[in-house]
């Protein structure tokens, strides 16, 4: 049960989008047509956060196509692991641990 976040980019600047299901959670690209040189999260790429796997691994993900006749588009996309809670908080009770270690050190020097 890794936690996970995914963007799926689905857009041909021909007004065509997908739609992507995970997890229940449906969305979809609009596509609102034409080339620009910013993408929108919901226009040209969805993005999911915090998805989980199983624990084989695997994420189940529906994708469909919902407007236009040629059918779905699919340009890309990334999947990035999300660090687990537990491994921040070790690493700042490391850091708090660290810092006043030096500071017993620092005060136990003093006269």
């Amino acid at each position: 049960s890794t936690a996970w976040d995914l963007v799926f980019y689905a857009a041909d600047g021909q007004g065509e989008g997908s739609e992507f299901t995970i997890g229940g959670i449906t969305k979809r690209t609009t596509d609102s047509g034409g080339i620009g040189a910013t993408l929108t999260d919901g226009d040209e790429y969805v993005s999911f956060t915090n998805v989980l796997s199983d624990n084989l691994g695997a994420i189940s993900i529906t994708w469909s196509n919902y407007s236009g006749p040629t059918g779905s588009v699919l340009n890309g996309f990334q999947i990035q692991s999300v660090p687990e809670p537990s491994g921040l908080v070790l690493l700042l009770v490391a850091v708090v641990a660290g810092v006043a270690g030096q500071m017993a050190k620092s005060n136990a020097r003093r006269p």
